[in-house]
């Protein structure tokens, strides 16, 4: 079979049976072999069983894969002429137990409750003696992740009443000064569930009683890590910001009017947009030399390298 682009491209693809092809535990059940040729007559080639599992795979570089399954059909080993070496446990309902990866000494053994979610993950070279990874995952009643413990860091999660996501709150270790830092973002959502306040805080004391409608979720002080988003009519982000970047390419904020635009581009007559990119790719202006209105303004901070995103 050929086909043939637009461009006069030919990709030739050729298929021809195999009785050796191994397939599941020590079973030969014979299959194909797929050899693609490209336009630049470059190989590569797929042995795939009855099934159409993968046994051999040859890439356009001449690398070759080989795996190999259990009785489930599950890949239970993984090798390649460029060095990889890697085997795979089940548990007797399918999930992954561990991986174990020869060429660099490396295992990852993982742990599930009854209802498949994983609650454990452990990452270490061998012999233990170096522990890369070593989490635990809690879930509520609705198999929602509510926490993630490990040696170096905390991470809570709370959610609304219809599962959206509203509060995170983490603690870890900062690697650079080796200071314990906190973050605790909280989030607000419209009713159509899209965001209107991401990382924000609350406006006072969080309340206690259910009925309490006193503190709300804001962005926070100008300057600060939160993003805040509003939408028009049509339900489309609104924004009128322009772009601007210092010396380094990172984004600065810049002032706008803030009144909601559909933030569609200058278009010529005939439909085309019309567009002016920097020497960096980064859009600047429309063909007329304004200033086009973005869908967002970054502030930098220097000293978090953090961004303000006002819309």
């Amino acid at each position: 079979m050929r086909t043939v682009s637009a461009a006069g491209r030919a990709v030739q693809y050729d298929y021809k049976w195999a009785s050796g092809i191994a397939s599941i535990g020590t079973s030969l059940s014979g299959g194909w072999i797929k050899t693609t040729t490209d336009a630049n007559g470059r190989t590569m080639a797929d042995e795939q069983d009855l099934y159409g599992r993968v046994g051999k795979h040859t890439d356009l570089g001449g690398h070759v894969y080989r795996y190999t399954y259990n009785w489930a059909g599950l890949v239970t080993k993984q090798t390649s002429t460029a060095g990889q070496d890697v085997d795979y446990t089940y548990y007797s309902h399918g999930l992954v137990r561990s991986m174990v990866d020869n060429a660099t000494k490396t295992q990852s053994l993982y742990e599930y409750d009854g209802d498949g979610n994983r609650t454990a993950e452990y990452f270490t070279n061998f012999g233990d003696s170096y522990v890369f990874a070593q989490s635990r995952v809690e879930y509520d009643a609705l198999n929602r992740v509510v926490s993630i413990s490990d040696n170096s860091y905390q991470v809570s999660y709370e959610y609304d009443a219809v599962g959206n996501r509203r509060r995170m709150v983490a603690s870890y270790t900062d690697m650079v000064g080796y200071h314990q830092k906190t973050q605790d973002y909280w989030y607000e959502y419209d009713a159509l569930n899209r965001f209107t306040v991401s990382m924000g805080t609350l406006s006072g004391e969080r309340a206690s009683d259910p009925n309490d409608t006193s503190v709300h979720i804001v962005a926070g002080p100008a300057g600060g890590e939160a993003v805040q988003f509003g939408y028009d009519a049509p339900g489309w982000k609104a924004a009128t910001t322009y772009y601007n970047y210092d010396v380094n390419g990172r984004i600065t904020g810049a002032a706008g009017d803030r009144k909601p635009q559909r933030l569609l581009p200058e278009r010529e007559p005939g439909g085309r947009p019309r567009q002016r990119w920097d020497r960096l790719d980064r859009l600047r202006a429309g063909a007329s030399g304004k200033l086009r209105p973005p869908l967002m303004s970054h502030e930098h901070q220097p000293a978090t390298h953090f961004f303000h995103h006002l819309l």
